[in-house]
Parts: structure tokens; sequence; C-alpha cells
């Protein structure tokens, strides 16, 4: 896949308008109506004090072609343990920039990598592309995240063939964007029908071409889903009928 596809890939697997991306109006509106008002104030106070501190102009803020939101400031690097052959195989420090959509993002992980911290930073919101081609089945460490703030798992463990680990504790209550999460997973097949999906706005792709995936997810709140376009495509071929959540009538976006 060229730089370019995946580009467009990803600006389509937001869900998002670039419009609304200016000067934060997604960052502050969306997580003001789901996450806590306290939480939020520091959020924003954070991030107010990165761009005065590195003297971030404002215009780095509007979106880029395609209305994909770029890499602003980088926060903090990532760090890793090497094995003999010169592959990272263990994330000591997480990596993490500031977006221009005002989200801060996780850095995409090498895909050898099988074992990172048990804390994620409290003012991470986005886990976009994070273990986007991941070699292994488990990735020791992620069982324990807090991922009570994230709004956008976007492609997420995307073609991550082998991984095939228990994330049904994940705390997904103010997620909003899980396009393409499970996308060629093919492996995956744990139990996720308790996840809080009710803020879920955008599903299209989550489990297209993860042919293991055979799940009872029908109770899934999907009452504000918008887009959910080959949803299970190319899936597993029991994966069907009442194993599904029960969309929205209405016209997609």
């Amino acid at each position: 896949m060229s730089k370019k596809t995946l580009a467009i890939l990803i600006s389509s697997l937001t869900g998002v308008s670039a419009v609304g991306a200016v000067s934060g109006v997604v960052g502050s509106r969306v997580m003001n109506r789901n996450i806590d008002k306290e939480f939020e104030r520091e959020r924003l106070q954070y991030i107010d004090k990165i761009i005065r501190e590195n003297n971030i102009s404002q215009d780095s803020f509007k979106p880029g072609p395609n209305g994909l939101f770029r890499v602003v400031h980088t926060i903090q690097y990532s760090k890793y343990i090497k094995d003999e052959q010169g592959n990272p195989i263990e994330c000591t420090q997480l990596g993490y920039s500031l977006l221009s959509d005002k989200h801060i993002a996780l850095h995409r992980m090498p895909e050898t990598v099988k074992k990172v911290p048990q804390n994620l930073p409290k003012f991470i919101s986005a886990l976009i592309l994070t273990f986007f081609h991941n070699k292994n089945e488990t990735i020791e460490g992620i069982e324990h995240w807090n991922t009570r703030n994230i709004t956008k798992m976007t492609a997420m463990f995307w073609r991550a063939h082998n991984f095939n680990q228990d994330i049904s504790n994940w705390d997904t209550r103010n997620v909003r964007h899980i396009n393409g999460m499970f996308y060629g997973a093919k492996s995956f097949n744990q139990p996720i029908g308790n996840w809080n999906t009710s803020n879920v706005v955008t599903m299209s792709n989550l489990f297209a071409n993860a042919t293991s995936f055979n799940q009872d997810i029908s109770n899934w709140n999907v009452s504000n889903v918008r887009s959910y376009k080959d949803f299970n495509v190319n899936a597993h071929p029991e994966f069907i009928g009442n194993k599904l959540p029960k969309f929205p009538k209405q016209k997609q976006e």
C-alpha cells in the first residue's frame, strides 16, 4: 500500500470532516459532550501549555490535503529494546504527538513490538494505526491500558494478522471512531460484545476481512452510528444476522 493511498484511507476512516477540525472545534465539542468537564478542562490546559511553550502557530491547526490531520508537535518520543536482529520488541517509553485537530495520538508501533508499558498517558485520546501490521498474537501490557479517554481507535489493529488478545475489559464509553479497527485482523476472535459503543459514530470496515471473528455483538448500542459501510465484508461466514448490531435505518453519511 502506497503512502498516498494510506493517507487517503486514514483521512476517510477518521469520520470527521476537515471543516470541523479547524481550531480544535471537533476536539473540544465532541469531548466536552462525552468526557467529564474537569478532565476536559485539564486536557485543554495541557494542550494550551504545549502550544505556548513551543510557540506553535494557530495556523498549524488547519487541516491538510484531503482533510488529513497532521502531526503538529512531538511531545515525547518512543523508546524500544531490540532483539539480536535489531527488531524492536519492547516499547519502554510510549511516544505521542499533538495533531492538528488538537487530539494527542500515540505513535504507531513497529510491527515486531510485543510488549508495551502498562500505563497509557492520561491525555492521549487517539490510537490511530497504533498496531498497524503487528505480527504478534498478543501485545503484553495493552490489557492494562485505561482507555476511558480514548475517542479514536481508527485502524488500530489494521492487518495485524496474528493478533488475538482479550481486550474485552477496555473502557470504550467515549470512543467515537472505530473504522477499520480490526480490518484484516484475520485471527482476532475475542468476546467484545460488552463494549460500550453508545458514542460511536463511525464503524465502516470494522471487521472487514477479519475472517475469524464470529462473536455475538448484537447488544452493541449503535444508535449514534452514521457510517457502517462494509462493516463485516469478507468476514467469517457465520458472522451475520442475529450476531450483528441493529444499525439505524437512516441513510449513511
